[in-house]
């Protein structure tokens, strides 16, 4: 006879049951040229923001696309104040290539912690699936870390609770 509780009689699915506890950290002043080789080395799309073992926040593929999007708009502007049917002058050649050289200069050292979103959201390893679930879906969140006394010790993600559902059903 097994000494494990059925999940009917420990109630619900938690989400230690389900979380990745092996989680890829990133530290804050990475840049995101280094985060993006992380996140596709591991085939991620996002993950925890931790320095001297503290959980600062989590930062996704789509934090760093947005502030390169940022970039790219002042690109753009920077390009549309220069344009002109007409030969540009010496002087704004030179002020387009240091434009231009600040612009890449900016984007070569932007950093995990200028675009990350603050931890402000965290599970429990006892917190139910189903209520995991509702919140990430209310606060159209992906991935939340799981957190025991002030400890990050796992993470869990949409995709996560995706598989949870597809080998046990919809009874979460």
């Amino acid at each position: 006879m097994s000494t494990h509780p059925t999940t009917l009689e420990r109630g619900p699915e938690c989400v230690r049951d389900v979380m990745t506890t092996q989680v890829l950290t990133v530290q804050p002043g990475m840049t995101l040229v280094e985060l993006d080789r992380r996140l596709t080395v591991a085939a991620i799309g996002g993950a925890p923001v931790v320095e001297d073992g503290r959980l600062l926040g989590v930062v996704s593929r789509a934090d760093a696309l947005s502030a390169l999007l940022e970039e790219q708009l002042d690109a753009a502007r920077i390009s549309a104040f220069y344009a002109s049917p007409y030969p540009l002058s010496l002087s704004s050649l030179e002020h387009l290539a240091r434009d231009s050289r600040q612009l890449a200069d900016r984007l070569s050292k932007l950093r995990i912690q200028e675009v990350m979103t603050p931890a402000a959201e965290t599970a429990h390893p006892d917190e139910t699936l189903r209520a995991v679930a509702q919140r990430m879906r209310d606060k159209r969140i992906h991935r939340l870390p799981v957190v025991e006394s002030e400890k990050l010790v796992g993470i869990i993600t949409s995709l996560d609770l995706v598989g949870a559902v597809a080998d046990r059903g919809l009874g979460l």
